[in-house]
């Protein structure tokens, strides 16, 4: 099993030890799961010789490249997306963002590892590239999902892998207690996957705004399930 830090949870809040100002981690752990012992630790800043970008864009998510021989995966955070190499102890740069600010929340991955998914909460969009070259992502298209959007979580289709399903959703912290809030719109949207699976389309018909479920207050959708 491989996870990311994301941040020093102390360090979202007004009165915690830095001053409210977000403290994103950059480290990525490999685990021993008969055992659950930590069995490397990567600090991708150390590795790369890169200072981390921005603050609160800790590593969010990792997802692993099914079927690479190394055990590789990808890893997002301070608006890069690294290439993890568990047995070379290497973090690359394979995609680097404008700014720090806007890197994937939560990524994707295809069943045979050539296309990955990121959704950029910030930007209010949802990045698909091609990954068939691990070590240098291309963009192969960007879905558009608006200004203040905020999308977050993201759900990929199986068997046929032809839609995505993305949450709309991030933390909104009280702003006595914490300095975490981006926008949102908490809607559920779903993209259709088209010409071979390198396009995204936005399917008009599925809007689902959880602000205004009938006979449900406001709720903030994270986690899905699809039938």
């Amino acid at each position: 099993m491989v996870t990311t830090d994301y941040m020093e949870p102390a360090s979202a809040l007004v009165l915690g030890p830095t001053g409210g100002i977000p403290r994103g981690r950059t480290t990525v752990r490999m685990w021993k799961l008969s055992t659950m012992e930590i069995t490397q630790t990567i600090n991708v800043t150390k590795v790369t010789g890169r200072t981390h970008r921005g603050n609160y864009t800790g590593f969010m998510d990792v997802k692993f490249i099914p079927g690479d021989p190394s055990g590789r995966s990808f890893a997002n955070g301070g608006g890069v997306i690294y290439l993890i190499d568990p047995v070379a102890g290497t973090a690359e740069p394979t995609y680097v963002f404008a700014s720090p600010e806007v890197g994937p929340c939560v990524l994707a991955i295809s069943a045979d590892g050539t296309r990955l998914w990121g959704t950029l909460n910030t930007w209010g969009q949802v990045y698909m590239f091609d990954a068939s070259r691990p070590e240098k992502l291309a963009v192969l298209d960007v879905l558009e999902l608006g200004p203040f959007s905020g999308p977050h979580f993201m759900l990929l289709l199986e068997p046929k892998e032809d839609r995505i399903v993305v949450a709309n959703y991030f933390i909104q912290m009280p702003p006595d207690m914490g300095v975490i809030a981006p926008p949102a719109d908490y809607k559920v949207r779903v993209a259709n996957l088209t010409e071979n699976g390198t396009r995204m389309v936005l399917d008009e018909g599925f809007d689902v705004d959880f602000d205004n479920l009938p006979g449900v207050p406001p709720s903030n959708p994270h986690g899905l399930a699809y039938l």
